[in-house]
């Protein structure tokens, strides 16, 4: 599923985010739900576009099993465990009650926003207060801002493994 991430954070439910429940077990669909709408995107002839979707919220999701895999080595490829650590973590859109498909709209999960959005600071700290993973030690800095990245700003994002320098990765657009 997909939120409107120019909200505040948890965002806002997506008009076009799919819905449950899934018809293939009855089970709670979406299970989470990430970022989706006016997602920065690099399309051909060296440009960038803003697209909506659950194919932009897609990434969001991959690219936090892949901090956790990094924070954790040893959980790295089992899938569930990940997966389970993701959905404790997810922050829930209390109140939004989608297509009302059913469900807990409280604190989840239901048919319309599952578990919640998908908040990898909350995950990776839940990683690492569980003792159930010898974690590598990541430091992440929360973003904060409620407007969107526009054309011709630069964001520089600084990351840390305890013990090595910090790198900083930056992204004009």
């Amino acid at each position: 599923g997909a939120v409107d991430q120019t909200d505040p954070f948890p965002g806002t439910l997506s008009g076009f985010s799919g819905r449950g429940p899934s018809e293939l077990d009855g089970n709670y669909f979406p299970n989470v739900v990430a970022p989706g709408m006016n997602i920065r995107s690099a399309v051909p002839g060296n440009a960038y576009e803003a697209w909506s979707g659950t194919s932009m919220a897609g990434p969001h999701a991959t690219a936090l099993v892949g901090l956790i895999w990094q924070a954790c080595p040893a959980l790295r490829g089992m899938v569930y465990p990940t997966v389970d650590y993701i959905h404790q973590a997810a922050a829930p859109l209390t109140g939004q009650f989608g297509s009302n498909c059913g469900g807990d709209y409280t604190e989840g999960p239901n048919n319309d926003w599952g578990d919640g959005t998908i908040d990898a600071l909350a995950t990776i700290e839940l990683l690492e207060s569980s003792g159930e993973c010898d974690c590598e030690p990541i430091s992440i800095q929360s973003l904060q801002s409620n407007s969107p990245v526009l054309l011709g700003e630069t964001m520089n994002f600084t990351t840390s493994i305890t013990g090595s320098l910090p790198i900083t990765y930056t992204w004009d657009f």
